[in-house]
């Protein structure tokens, strides 16, 4: 089997490469700097390569124009589609949502299923759902096409824009003497759901073989809310340090659910497997963010 992985170089994408590669996959991967302007190269590849299965990860959650990221998150899935399609491939292509894609949630309805109506309202969330509705217009003209929407993912290589790793990073400083003994927090009274990149990765593997899959968006979720404060308190008794808690009004998000989580049932249904992260998993890795 081949399968073409863009966003290779990423914190999801790498450890996708790695284990499509341990699984005796040929992996043929792609990041976006590698492209001319335009994506025009993605059709000679996909020609020269002709992929069993399309990974597309590449996208971005933060840039300083708008324009740069919709074309990271909406365009270059457009024409990775339609390089496909002119190829006259038959071959499954999983796309990478996001779970900001439903945007505010009210709490009758967590855990959130796929038939949530999506109001995103971030940048990030709209060119996501674009290119989940341009996913979607494809399967529906005959392509194999499958929207995994991830919730939070955690494990080393996070950006320090993220909360976890931006907290870690914080907690760093503060022990090494750079800054004071002040975190800086937004609002902490939060729960999300969490699940390792390792079970995200397997989550987008099964989600590539499943059958029924096709044409559909699916949550990579655990079903369970862990409350963000107790991460944080977990990781300065893990730093052992002593700091006092500060809410940054910057740090603030003007649309910030109490609890957010997804409902991995279909998932389940279609794959068996429904992601997680175990406490033992969740300690080996905030221990590696915070360099222990």
């Amino acid at each position: 089997m081949r399968a073409l992985l863009t966003g290779a170089s990423g914190f999801i994408g790498s450890r996708l490469a790695i284990f499509l590669a341990a699984e005796g996959v040929d992996v043929v991967r792609i990041n976006h700097s590698a492209l001319d302007k335009g994506f025009a190269g993605i059709e000679n590849i996909i020609k020269d390569n002709r992929p069993d299965v399309v990974f597309h990860l590449a996208g971005t959650f933060q840039a300083f124009h708008a324009s740069d990221m919709l074309e990271a998150n909406c365009l270059f899935a457009a024409k990775l589609l339609d390089a496909v399609k002119a190829s006259d491939l038959d071959c499954r292509i999983v796309l990478m949502g996001s779970a900001a894609e439903y945007g505010p949630v009210e709490e009758s309805a967590i855990p959130i299923r796929e038939d949530q109506p999506p109001r995103p309202e971030t940048l990030y969330g709209i060119t996501k759902l674009s290119q989940t509705m341009i996913g979607l217009a494809f399967a529906r003209e005959g392509m194999d096409v499958v929207v995994a929407r991830p919730f939070n993912v955690l494990g080393v290589g996070m950006s320090d824009f993220l909360a976890i790793p931006g907290f870690a990073r914080q907690l760093r400083d503060i022990k090494s003497g750079k800054t004071p003994a002040v975190l800086k927090t937004g609002n902490l009274d939060t729960s999300r759901d969490f699940i390792s990149v390792n079970s995200c990765v397997q989550a987008l593997w099964l989600l590539a073989k499943a059958e029924g899959a096709s044409g559909r968006i699916v949550n990579i979720c655990s079903g369970k809310a862990c409350p963000i404060r107790s991460i944080v308190e977990r990781m300065i008794n893990m730093a052992g340090l002593s700091v006092r808690m500060e809410v940054d009004a910057g740090r603030m998000r003007r649309s910030d659910p109490r609890v957010n989580c997804g409902d991995p049932s279909l998932l389940q249904s279609l794959t068996g497997y429904v992601p997680g992260l175990t406490v033992l998993v969740m300690d080996e890795i905030l221990a590696s963010l915070l360099e222990l």
